[in-house]
């Protein structure tokens, strides 16, 4: 079983995780806001968490304000997974460089420097050149896209910082995720 707790950055992990009698530091992990413990309870782990919390002075508003940023940047990781294929991001952009740099040659007859370009013609029947002004295309429009989603997150991300009170960081939250699952 693994236990999880969203934890605002800034806690000091080494109380909480004395307080769990963790000796065994492959067992914690920390990802994006969330820690990760194998073979404890949620119980026990909650029961730690609000000791912790009590002892440290973390606030309620430094715990809102890391599980909204949480839901925020989950729900951008969603929409981004819209428009692109998982593990692909690697291939997209080695592709989109080999077309501009095809493009900036002159759109040469030989493709063999260009294995991409070449994979583009076998696939789609495409010429050479229709290939790789496509493949632009594509990276102009989904570069786009994913800059809209990185405003999105981030303008969310900085009101959560700003805000003051827990419904000033909810509102925050909830303007943003509407603004991300709109694109």
């Amino acid at each position: 079983m693994i236990a999880q707790k969203i934890i605002p950055s800034n806690c000091n992990f080494s109380n909480l995780l004395q307080l769990l009698n963790i000796v065994d530091m492959s067992t914690v992990k920390y990802l994006d806001g969330v820690l990760y413990i194998d073979n404890i309870s949620q119980d026990l782990l909650d029961a730690a968490y609000l000791t912790y919390c009590a002892t440290n002075l973390v606030t309620e508003l430094q715990t809102v304000k890391q599980i909204a940023k949480h839901a925020i940047n989950e729900t951008a990781n969603k929409i981004r997974l819209k428009y692109i294929t998982p593990n692909q991001d690697d291939v997209y952009r080695e592709k989109a460089d080999q077309a501009i740099e095809y493009v900036a040659a002159g759109y040469p007859t030989d493709v063999t420097t260009y294995p991409f370009i070449r994979a583009e013609v076998n696939a789609t029947g495409l010429t050479s050149q229709q290939a790789a002004d496509a493949i632009i295309v594509a990276r102009q429009a989904w570069m786009t896209k994913m800059a809209d989603i990185e405003e999105q997150r981030r303008k969310g991300n900085v009101l959560i910082d700003s805000a003051t009170t827990v419904s000033d960081v909810d509102a925050a939250k909830d303007a943003a995720i509407v603004a991300l699952n709109l694109l």
